[in-house]
């Protein structure tokens, strides 16, 4: 699981493996495709988009 390794030193190292042990197969499956995904430019947002949803989600809170 050398994606898994790389991704995040914390999910091997906290409580020997506790984060990961504790997903679940499709969990697991769908950490590795979206850690993948990330390194496609085609799926970065800009920074105006994510000031413009923090904005929504700000005027939405109660």
């Amino acid at each position: 699981m050398k994606i898994k390794n790389d991704f995040h030193p914390s999910i091997n190292n906290d409580q020997n493996g506790h984060l990961w042990n504790s997903l679940n197969e499709d969990e697991k499956e769908e950490l590795l495709i979206s850690h993948k995904e990330s390194f496609d430019s085609n799926n970065l947002l800009s920074h105006e988009q994510v000031k413009l949803e923090d904005e929504k989600r700000y005027i939405l809170l109660p």
